[in-house]
């Protein structure tokens, strides 16, 4: 699910999701939630069988060469267990109702040893922050940001570094790290001055997104 502009984040979210696949080859990949497929097409590596899956078509037309695509109905993933080496999703688990049950169908196609990793948006990432300053009340959810290629885009929810590591661990991952990345404003003026990673504490804790590792 990809709504962002070219600007100085997502370049470097897109370096990041070329850095999990740059040493693989041969492997099935999956995309869950593929949107219009910008991403999806980053993770063909060496080789590497990749698919996407959507509730509904979106691909733009350049993208959909790039990987095989099957709709999947809500809640569920069109595909048999312990079949996919590698599985992503990229901007896609806080907009899901059920985020305990599509963590459990990633979980259900991943083979045993495989990688899962999702990105998403850090609930304090400096722009929540400002949000909640100017407003001088808590963030509520859902939360409406504009459209998308879906229609109105919705967060249903935005988690802490804790609340995605824990709901990782309650449906089975065995090996759960959580990751800062890209501390900075997306802001014309101000988006160069940026870390790609911000691991130093306590300055992660403000970064843009979240990134989940977990291993089955």
């Amino acid at each position: 699910m990809e709504t962002m502009s070219m600007d100085i984040c997502t370049k470097d979210y897109r370096s990041l999701i070329k850095d999990y696949v740059k040493d693989t080859s041969n492997s099935k990949i999956l995309d869950v939630g593929c949107g219009i497929g910008d991403f999806t097409s980053l993770l063909k590596g060496l080789n590497n069988r990749v698919f996407g899956t959507d509730i509904v078509d979106v691909r733009q037309n350049e993208n959909k060469k790039s990987f095989s695509f099957f709709l999947s109905p809500k809640d569920k993933i069109s595909f048999s267990d312990n079949y996919f080496d590698f599985v992503t999703n990229f901007d896609v688990i806080e907009h899901v109702e059920d985020d305990t049950l599509f963590v459990n169908e990633i979980y259900r196609v991943t083979k045993p040893g495989g990688l899962v990793v999702t990105i998403t948006p850090n609930k304090y990432r400096v722009t929540n922050l400002l949000r909640i300053v100017s407003r001088l009340k808590p963030l509520v959810y859902p939360m409406k940001l504009g459209e998308d290629v879906y229609g109105e885009c919705i967060h249903m929810r935005e988690y802490t570094f804790r609340e995605i590591e824990g709901l990782f661990r309650k449906v089975g991952f065995s090996d759960v790290k959580v990751k800062p990345f890209w501390l900075g404003v997306r802001c014309k003026i101000l988006e160069n001055i940026r870390i790609k990673v911000s691991t130093l504490y306590p300055f992660g804790l403000l970064s843009q997104y979240i990134v989940v590792e977990a291993k089955k």
